[in-house]
């Protein structure tokens, strides 16, 4: 999975530059919080901050897009699906109902 800066509006109207995540097809699919430049070092900080400028070259995310679904999800539709899944596979495994699937 590869990332890049990118500016996002929030839902105030507010800007913020945020991690994007993007699929093998190469669409956003996952972003974090508002982030802020960081390093242990001035030179750390200012190759940081150089690399969130980038962020302004490319297309604007706002809060309300919908983003692609991430290639780790497989076959589900959501991260909820996919634990729903995996909680009652580990249930039955618990009960002994699995034995022959380990």
């Amino acid at each position: 999975m590869t990332w890049s800066h990118r500016v996002m509006r929030d839902k105030n109207g507010n800007y913020g530059i945020v991690e994007a995540f993007y699929n093998a097809g190469g669409e956003v699919c996952l972003v974090t919080e508002p982030i802020e430049p960081f390093g242990e070092t001035l030179e750390e900080l200012l190759d940081n901050y150089r690399q969130m400028e980038q962020a302004f070259s490319a297309p604007l995310l706002k809060h309300d897009m919908e983003f692609a679904k991430p290639d780790w999800l497989g076959p589900y539709d959501s991260i909820e699906e996919m634990v729903e899944f995996a909680e009652l596979d580990i249930d039955k495994f618990m009960e002994g109902e699995n034995e022959d699937t380990v």
